[in-house]
Order: structure tokens, then sequence, then C-alpha cells
């Protein structure tokens, strides 16, 4: 009897065959149905991310991730995955898709480019609300101003939470924190990151650059949420006319 050998070269010691197996069961190519993708891709990384790895979408084929594996290296896993296809008010996500994905490529290779890509992403999201909600906004707007354009329109202020006077002061000092997050964005991208000419290499590190994807994570589900919650409660027009 001949000796059995295991496919795909799993029996190695190396975990990348394995992961690069389950990323493929993701591929569109195999399955053509988001919602059992999702649904594949979040009991497998259940299963994962007890070792220290995860599957995480690099790109997109006809609006549908392509996945691949690899170690989950910091609290929102290796690389930032924001999920704007899941969000219904988002109904041409590209752009941020590919901030996103830069900012993949960038966070081990080129920490200087990944905080650029950053603050691109915050500043396209906002650009996306106003003109969804037919705000106009000067061209070439930098991102505070931006920012503050859309925590006006969303009605991010004293009346943060309905009734209740002390939560909403409380709110209001977080979301205080996340402007300053957010103009923070913009120095640390002219003092780390690829911005006006530096006659010099960026001094930025794989760990600044983890503290803007964080920063960008937090600043972006809130934004989106709000959004969303604004539009389903009539607070907004589902898109202005």
């Amino acid at each position: 009897m001949g000796v059995h050998r295991r496919p795909f070269g799993l029996s190695g010691p190396s975990p990348q065959p394995l992961l690069n197996f389950l990323a493929e069961m993701l591929h569109p190519v195999v399955r053509r149905d988001p919602a059992e993708v999702k649904r594949l891709a979040e009991k497998l990384n259940g299963i994962l991310t007890k070792d220290g790895f995860e599957l995480y979408p690099t790109g997109y084929i006809s609006g549908l991730p392509v996945y691949a594996g690899g170690p989950r290296a910091s609290f929102h896993g290796a690389r930032p995955d924001l999920k704007f296809e899941a969000r219904p008010l988002l109904t041409n996500p590209r752009v941020l898709h590919e901030h996103q994905e830069r900012i993949r490529a960038g966070l081990e290779r080129d920490p200087a480019a990944a905080i650029a890509s950053c603050k691109e992403l915050v500043e396209s999201l906002c650009k996306i609300i106003l003109e969804h909600q037919d705000i106009e906004f000067p061209p070439g707007e930098d991102l505070p101003p931006l920012f503050k354009r859309v925590t006006t329109l969303l009605g991010l202020n004293a009346d943060a939470v309905a009734d209740h006077a002390k939560a909403s002061a409380t709110v209001v000092k977080i979301l205080r924190t996340l402007t300053t997050t957010v103009q923070g964005f913009a120095e640390l991208r002219n003092q780390l990151g690829l911005g006006h000419g530096r006659t010099a290499p960026s001094p930025a590190l794989t760990r600044h650059a983890r503290l803007a994807l964080n920063s960008t994570v937090t600043v972006t589900e809130f934004v989106l949420d709000t959004w969303q919650d604004r539009i389903e409660r009539g607070k907004l027009p589902p898109r202005s006319q």
C-alpha cells in the first residue's frame, strides 16, 4: 500500500498553506453569495483567532471580497475590515475600499503611506455623506472643516442622548475627543505621512500606522452608525432631492 500524502501541503510546519486553502474556499469563483461568504469567514475567523490568525479581504472582484490569511497582529486585526459593502447607505463604496486596501498594503511595509490613507479614507467618507445629503462644501476643503460639517449634519451636539442631560454632556466630551482625533489625522499625515514633498524619509513606524488605523476604525464606524440612525429615525432624508 502506498504512502498517503495530505493534499495542499497542510502537514508542513507553516500555517500558510492552510490559510491559503481556507481563503480559496471564500473566493468569488467558488462562492457567489455575499451572505454565505460573510457567515463562513466569521465562522473560520472565530476558530483561527484563538491561534493568532485571521482571514481578511485583500481586494474585490465584481463587488465580492477576495480573501487572504495571515497573523492577527492588533486589536482590529492585522488588516482593517470596515465591511463597507454591508452599509446600505454606501451605494458605491469603491473609493473607500481602495483607501482600505492601501492601508492594508502599507501597514507593515510602508507606514507613512498607511497613515496618509487613513486620513484620506475619513476625508472621502465625509465627502460621500455630504454629497449624499446634498450639502455643499468648497472644493479642496481639508479634513477638519469637512468633519465639522458632518458632525453638524448628524446633530452630534449637546442633545446627543435624548432626555438625559448628564449622559449627553459625557457623550459630548467623547465627541470632542473624536474631533481632536480627526484633526490629529491631518497633523500626523503632515508630520509622518506622505505630505508636502518631504526632503527626508518619514520616521513613521508600524506602531504609528496602527495608531492611525485604530483611530480610523473608531471614527468611521461611529460616523456610519450615526448616519444610519439619523436616516432610520427620519432625522435626515434618505437622499436629498
